[in-house]
């Protein structure tokens, strides 16, 4: 009985931490194993300007484009309405990550100028936090990726 609580206790200790990185930033998620190759091969791209049978919403590319900038701009309006404001000139550059049913299940960034060590876990917090609830509108059949670079002030 005490082997199968600790085993019980583990389990869930451990799918915290899992849960707890699904944002970070991009040479974190290298570290962790999540390389740019091995990710694109489990994620189709949401859109694909040389060849569109090799996108997740083939023939959808203006609309999929406005509705991920409006996940975006509320992405920033939430941040901004939780106390985090960026400098003037602040790019991020994004690899996002999401199931078939459009869940985000990976959030990778890296920011330009580099952000403080405290700024960047209250980022990847509020982030994670934001995605929770969130489910992307357009839901293909297969897990997609959106990559990008915005401004971030």
């Amino acid at each position: 009985m005490r082997t199968h609580l600790v085993i019980v206790i583990l389990t869930l200790s451990t799918l915290g931490n899992l849960q707890a990185q699904r944002v970070m930033s991009i040479p974190e998620a290298r570290e962790a194993g999540m390389t740019r190759e091995g990710m694109d091969s489990l994620y189709m791209s949401a859109f694909n300007m040389q060849d569109t049978t090799l996108e997740a919403f083939p023939g959808q590319t203006e609309v999929f484009m406005a509705q991920w900038d409006s996940t975006l701009n509320h992405l920033k309006s939430y941040l901004i309405a939780h106390g985090l404001r960026f400098e003037l000139g602040q790019k991020m550059t994004y690899r996002s990550f999401f199931s078939k049913d459009g869940h985000m299940e990976h959030f990778h960034h890296l920011f330009k100028p580099a952000i403080d060590e405290r700024k960047e876990k209250q980022f990847d917090d509020l982030v994670d936090t934001f995605f929770r609830s969130f489910v992307f509108p357009m839901v293909p059949d297969q897990p997609f990726r959106q990559c990008g670079t915005t401004a971030m002030e």
